[in-house]
């Protein structure tokens, strides 16, 4: 292990960290620089349950909900950073393999995502609303976020930023928060009409096409599907393990990111400085 600095915790040799200047660097979206979607996971799980126990919901018995919940808070918690339709894809599965809902009655993928985001957008409505009106886009990024983009961009690091969330949502609150002039690598995001997931699609682009040296990058995320990822193309991937409520670390996005190979582990970007300074990041 190699010494840590306050926040920043390093779960590898040190012979396992990139040697050469990195060039490039890719972001996650939400959870990770932006806090606009949080919670989440909770309008997930209400949908989820909602859908699968369908007219039985009041009848069936607590430990069918039970059931029912945690295998619906077990695939959140192991899909975090997958689009969602990817997610809504699994609700069918899981809609059909419970059956509580007759089989002509089930929805398919793209209808209960518009369900889901009808739900979502209730709570992030209002969010993004008060940006709109001036409100404070400091009060929804992790914090440190936009000053660590800012000095990777100073510096001549290539910024990329991938979400699971439709790209046109994605475009949107990343200009809201400030920050969608730094990414000068592109944003991109989910479509209902490409069924790769679009972080995938990116690290093959990057690798393939562009014929990016994969020690020249990293991938930063607080889903396990962004690091899983990272970790097979041979980038670096650091895990943030932010708390987006009220801020610090997530002892539950830890686990998740130490499991799935995360080779750093940090709570949000305050600490920015000091990472800028442990890893070879490029110069101009």
């Amino acid at each position: 292990m190699m010494a840590e600095t306050p926040s920043i915790e390093f779960l590898c040799d040190p012979s396992e960290l990139p040697h050469g200047p990195i060039r490039h660097a890719l972001f996650d979206h939400d959870g990770t620089i932006s806090t606009l979607r949080r919670g989440w996971e909770e309008s997930m799980e209400q949908i989820m349950i909602e859908s699968i126990l369908g007219s039985c919901a009041d009848s069936a018995s607590p430990e069918v909900v039970k059931q029912v919940r945690n295998e619906v808070l077990l695939y959140i918690d192991r899909s975090t950073g997958v689009q969602t339709l990817t997610q809504m894809q699994e609700l069918v599965k899981l809609v059909r393999r419970f059956g509580f809902v007759e089989p002509s009655q089930v929805t398919d993928a793209l209808g209960y995502k518009r369900r889901y985001k009808q739900l979502l957008m209730r709570r992030v409505g209002r969010r993004i609303e008060n940006l709109q009106r001036g409100g404070d886009p400091g009060e929804y990024r992790v914090r440190g976020a936009l000053k660590f983009l800012q000095d990777l961009h100073a510096r001549g690091v290539r910024l990329y930023l991938s979400s699971g969330t439709d790209r046109e949502e994605v475009v949107a609150e990343a200009r809201l928060l400030g920050y969608a002039d730094l990414f000068d690598g592109g944003i991109f995001g989910a479509s209902d009409e490409v069924m790769r997931e679009s972080k995938e699609l990116l690290l093959e682009n990057l690798m393939n096409d562009l014929r990016i040296n994969p020690a020249e990058l990293v991938f930063f995320g607080d889903g396990p599907v962004e690091i899983a990822l990272c970790r097979r193309f041979g980038g670096l991937a650091v895990g943030i393990a932010s708390e987006e409520t009220c801020g610090g670390l997530n002892p539950n996005k830890h686990r998740r990111l130490a499991a799935a190979g995360a080779q750093i582990i940090i709570p949000d970007f305050a600490d920015g400085p000091a990472l800028l300074d442990r890893l070879p990041f490029a110069q101009r």
